[in-house]
């Protein structure tokens, strides 16, 4: 009987928390759109606009926890004279759950379905912070014609990756999945009257079963991703790695990549704050 109750509870759970999800979805409106691929649905938000089919779009991929709200500030400090897409991983924020490993190669090819599927050609500047950077050095080397230039926002090394998959976030994601999908994660954080601060309005959505689950499978990969972006031959593209860098200082690190790589790009612009 004890174990029946304890079931049906935790199908209770499940319930409220798939309810409240995708009421928190409902509430926080989805900039862009969705992209289709295969049985996952990406978010993506296309901003501003391209002046020469030669100038690059710039494409912004988020670290683990934040994704595409990661870049707010820095799409305003680099203006509307851009094509800049912003989006989310599998299971984070707006993009629905996927299944299997979400290693680099995994992300990587979802990336180039969405490109495709947004009909964005090439060439694309990528923006990577942190857990998104092995991505684009993976998207880089293979696609070298395609690629103009990187920005490497806090990359991990090896140690720190290492260093990451020990701490207290990442051992605590262990239980934090399961006792999420049955709503109990949200309902402690109620009950210690966490709302979500003025400045992140959109919290709710990456503390979410889904977003946990999102951030433990891309863990699970994380130290080799690194190891094999470390063990690669260095980029044949424009590359810069910025370390704690303001929004205005990622801007500018992106606009003197984008003129490294001798293409278009809008004329007397300078980043906001620059």
């Amino acid at each position: 009987m004890l174990g029946l109750t304890a079931g049906a509870l935790a199908l209770l759970g499940a319930g409220i928390e798939r309810w409240a999800a995708a009421r928190d979805r409902r509430r926080i409106p989805m900039p862009g759109q969705h992209v289709p691929i295969g049985e996952t649905l990406l978010h993506a938000s296309l901003l501003g606009r391209r002046r020469d089919p030669a100038q690059p779009v710039i494409v912004m991929d988020g670290g683990l926890v934040r994704g595409s709200l990661a870049w707010t500030e820095v799409v305003a400090a680099l203006g509307p004279g851009w094509l800049i897409l912003v989006f989310d991983r599998a299971g984070h924020n707006w993009s629905t759950r996927a299944t299997g490993p979400r290693s680099a190669e995994a992300n990587l090819a979802d990336q180039r379905e969405m490109l495709a599927g947004l009909h964005l050609a090439p060439p694309w500047l990528l923006v990577a912070q942190d857990t998104a950077a092995p991505i684009a050095q993976m998207h880089a080397a293979r696609h070298p014609s395609e690629v103009a230039g990187l920005v490497l926002v806090d990359p991990l090394s090896g140690p720190l990756a290492a260093e990451l998959l020990g701490s207290g976030f990442a051992r605590s994601l262990r239980w934090k999945v399961p006792v999420a999908r049955i709503g109990l994660w949200r309902l402690a954080r109620h009950l210690r009257r966490r709302s979500p601060r003025p400045s992140e309005p959109a919290e709710p959505l990456w503390q979410s079963a889904k977003d946990l689950s999102a951030c433990r499978a891309e863990l699970a990969s994380l130290v080799r991703d690194v190891a094999a972006a470390e063990a690669a031959p260095p980029p044949r593209q424009p590359c810069r790695i910025v370390a704690g860098a303001t929004p205005a200082a990622v801007a500018q690190a992106i606009l003197e990549v984008a003129e490294q790589t001798a293409l278009p790009q809008p004329r007397g612009h300078v980043p906001h704050g620059a």
